[in-house]
């Protein structure tokens, strides 16, 4: 069976199954510079989803329909009994065993096969899921009316699912707000969701032309006799469910239904208060992000709740075959926890494995409290450890209860702003909450074997990148000048935060910093303050980064403050710290590359911030010394 239909060529497809199992899974996209692909193959946080449906008596077996490359069926399988990913490309499948074997999950069963016909018994599934896959199916049989094979897909569905089973539709809007403005549909031209079908099917035939070649934006190298990938409104999705006979459904809106980090229901609570988390966060880094996070902060819930339907971006659509206990959810007893409750958003913790899922608890649209869960209860240790450091040093009552086989934690909502970049106070703050840490943290002094091993470690890994020789040249250099210097100074150990960015530390009339996911117990003193102000440096653009760390910047007059009071302060040499900066940079690199729980995968950027760091480390590094 040789169809291939995908993000990336077969010839791509290929290469990346023969890397994986020459240098592992983990490794395959970013070998072969697939950086965008990256999160899309492996972040576990893909399937975040499933909690808003989990039932905590229904876990016995899972079928993932169109499965790709495997996230959703990976994560499935630390949640279910079994497993059965079907999918019909066979690079996608070739990639999901090699995976599954090195990952060491024995519970998957891997089958190619078309979706019309499922080769199962009836009655056989407590969940399928079909994510991203929908508005493919009518693509099945090009004499065919799209909506005819949609629904003839779903019966089939239907009749796999248990009485009481779960389907999982993840799914665009049809009217997706960015679909007005031309993002591209499914076609692979823009506006072609918006128009009525038979227009589209007339603009697709016009210029959907692939002259027997694949594009990545097309996904095949067939042409298309009309438009075939249907998409529908909230109402729509809910009448074709209805038509098939499915019940009890829910809709939630998120961001992006492949990356479901972001979550709630239609009723406008939920989502403005993700706009304002996001804004006092200052997620929002691109100009049109902005502007459409300040325009809808105009309107109020009500407003919303009448019109965010018809343009939400993406649906998580769960329906039952018959009957279904909501009680049995995990959901709803997490959201039991709050008697006052209104509503609630659920967010993701990083992509890794041993990450949590946080669901804000809303009471008119204020937060009043976070309730937190690891997102695989067989690793949940770490976030039972992360959850300690944060009621020991934020001096917080974090609560504790159980939900099945998990640990569930209950912490109070935090008041105050994030640290702003472009404070002197808020960063002279943040830096003597950093100070007085260490101080506190303070174990005897950086081990000289230690530090030479992590040194060769960072060098190894330096020489595997694909970096320019130019690039090389300077963060070697810089890394063995740091060596050199060290070797000659005697500093004291200190534990380390890990992220001691400006987004994990929130300031009222105490500091509190958040997020310990990343937290070492004896490390050197450098790591946590020049991530802060490298990552506060580089807020709008890359530009902003270089001017800033050149000493002509927005941010290089608070910068050189700070650099000086921490020197100062901890009797550290400035020559010292600023040859740790190439050190730090590619240590957060490193980190992306090599932790097997998969938490960060922003891997592009501090490549980025390497290649430009070695263009103007001697100038930077002559300013913030003398």
């Amino acid at each position: 069976m040789n169809y291939y239909w995908g993000e990336i060529s077969q010839d791509k497809a290929r290469e990346i199954v023969k890397v994986a199992k020459r240098v592992g899974y983990q490794n395959a996209a970013n070998f072969l510079g697939v950086d965008r692909l990256n999160e899309y193959i492996l972040a576990y946080d893909r399937a975040d989803w499933l909690f808003d449906c989990l039932n905590l008596k229904g876990k016995e077996k899972a079928l993932d329909i169109g499965s790709g490359w495997g996230a959703n069926s990976i994560s499935l399988s630390y949640q279910f009994d079994e497993v059965y990913s079907l999918e019909l490309v066979k690079e996608r499948l070739e990639f999901q065993k090699v995976r599954a074997k090195q990952e060491g999950r024995k519970n998957i069963k891997f089958i190619q096969s078309d979706w019309l016909t499922l080769p199962f018994q009836d009655n056989f599934f407590d969940l399928v899921v079909v994510n991203g896959v929908l508005e493919w199916v009518g693509l099945s049989d090009f004499n065919k009316n799209p909506k005819e094979l949609q629904i003839k897909f779903l019966k089939e569905v239907k009749r796999v699912l248990k009485p009481g089973g779960v389907l999982y539709v993840g799914i665009e809007n049809r009217f997706a707000f960015f679909f007005f403005f031309g993002a591209i549909d499914h076609s692979g031209l823009p506006f072609t969701s918006l128009m009525p079908r038979k227009l589209a099917g007339v603009l697709v035939r016009k210029f959907r032309n692939t002259g027997g070649k694949y594009e990545d934006i097309k996904r095949m190298d067939k042409d298309w006799p009309d438009y075939r990938t249907y998409t529908y409104s909230y109402w729509g999705y809910q009448n074709i469910l209805k038509e098939v006979g499915f019940f009890n459904f829910k809709i939630y809106w998120t961001l992006n239904y492949n990356s479901p980090s972001e979550a709630g229901p239609m009723d406008g609570e939920s989502f403005s208060f993700l706009l304002k988390f996001l804004r006092m966060h200052d997620f929002s880094v691109t100009i049109t992000s902005k502007i459409a996070t300040k325009l809808a902060l105009l309107f109020r819930p009500t407003f919303l709740r009448m019109f965010f339907p018809i343009f939400a971006p993406s649906f998580l659509i769960y329906a039952n075959k018959e009957g279904g206990n909501k009680e049995e959810l995990l959901e709803n007893q997490v959201l039991s926890l709050s008697k006052k409750r209104t509503s609630f958003l659920r967010r993701s913790g990083t992509h890794g494995l041993t990450s949590k899922i946080n669901y804000f608890l809303l009471e008119n649209g204020k937060p009043k409290s976070i309730v937190k869960f690891a997102r695989f209860s067989q690793f949940q240790d770490s976030l039972v450890k992360e959850e300690a450091l944060i009621a020991k040093w934020n001096g917080i009552d974090v609560k504790k209860t159980k939900i099945g086989e998990r640990d569930v934690f209950i912490e109070p909502y935090l008041k105050g702003h994030i640290c702003r970049s472009g404070s002197l106070e808020d960063n002279k703050l943040a830096v003597d909450w950093l100070l007085n840490f260490q101080m506190k943290t303070e174990s005897g002094y950086v081990e000289s074997r230690t530090f030479k091993k992590e040194m060769s470690s960072a060098m190894i890994f330096l020489r595997s990148q694909k970096f320019s020789d130019k690039v090389e040249h300077v963060v070697a250099s810089d890394l063995e000048l740091f060596a050199k210097k060290m070797g000659e100074t005697k500093i004291k150990k200190v534990s380390s935060h890990g992220d001691f960015v400006k987004t994990n530390i929130i300031i009222s009339k105490k500091i509190y910093v958040i997020d310990w996911e990343f937290f070492e117990k004896e490390k050197d003193p450098f790591f946590d303050f020049v991530f802060f102000i490298i990552n506060n440096s580089r807020r709008d653009s890359w530009d902003y980064f270089k001017t800033n760390l050149k000493g002509v910047g927005v941010y290089s007059k608070i910068m050189k403050s700070i650099w000086n009071y921490f020197c100062d302060t901890k009797r550290i040499n400035k020559g010292l710290l600023a040859e740790s900066i190439s050190f730090v940079i590619l240590k957060a690199l490193m980190r992306r590359f090599i932790d097997k729980d998969l938490r960060h995968m922003d891997i592009g950027p501090y490549k980025d911030m390497i290649n430009i760091w070695s263009e103007i480390s001697k100038e930077s590094k002559f300013w913030l010394t003398t």
